[in-house]
């Protein structure tokens, strides 16, 4: 804290001050105009505490919220709806009467399979099985690009 800094420099001036304006003959009188300033100049640093004590504790405490323990889920729910979406706007054909939940097995099956360590060979043909929508299907050149896609997302 700066007061007591403060405080000790006002002193010093005042006395300095004090000293400079007398002779030797009033040294009694400056030294007690001087005990009168660093008693005051003490007084006041008392009160400037007391005042910042006060505004602190006025201070309202914050609080930070925990953060939830299902954040891994919401980015999953997250990657999800992203594929789902996607999957409708870009394989408008394949998605067309499927609803989110049947896209979203797509998802989940690829990702099983990718996790259990499956080709890449095998798991384009699963996922242009899975994929398959009446007589629509993943083509050879897109399937690639959606189990890339897929992968990302698991």
């Amino acid at each position: 804290m700066r007061i007591p800094s403060a405080t000790i420099a006002a002193t010093a001036i005042a006395l300095g001050l004090v000293l400079a304006s007398c002779g030797n003959d009033d040294k009694d009188k400056a030294e007690s105009q001087v005990s009168a300033i660093q008693s005051q100049a003490s007084a006041l640093q008392s009160q400037a505490q007391s005042a910042v004590q006060s505004a602190l504790s006025n201070v309202p405490s914050i609080s930070i919220p925990a953060i939830p323990t299902d954040i891994g889920k919401a980015i999953d729910e997250g990657k999800v709806t992203a594929f789902v979406a996607t999957y409708k706007a870009g394989y408008g054909e394949l998605a067309e009467g499927l609803d989110d939940a049947a896209i979203e097995k797509i998802l989940t099956d690829t990702c099983a399979d990718i996790k259990s360590g499956k080709s890449d060979a095998d798991l384009t043909k699963a996922l242009k099985a899975r994929a398959k929508n009446g007589s629509n299907e993943l083509s050879d050149s897109t399937a690639p690009g959606l189990l890339e896609y897929i992968k990302v997302s698991c």
